[in-house]
């Protein structure tokens, strides 16, 4: 589709990718690997979570 897309696994090459994607002039897509446990109760997650519940039924 033309954009430019690459993955960052090390969090310090997330800057040089951020500025590989500003330096192509167009649509950019950058995947951020995050260690899944670490980020799973991140501060607020759970109020948010509740917000978004499906009603209970009667």
């Amino acid at each position: 589709m033309g954009a430019h897309g690459e993955r960052v696994a090390d969090p310090r090459e997330l800057r040089p990718a951020l500025e590989r994607a500003l330096a192509t002039g167009g649509p950019a897509v950058i995947h951020v690997d995050v260690d899944p446990v670490k980020h799973m109760w991140a501060p607020g997650l759970m109020h948010f979570k509740d917000m978004h519940l499906e009603p209970k039924g009667k």
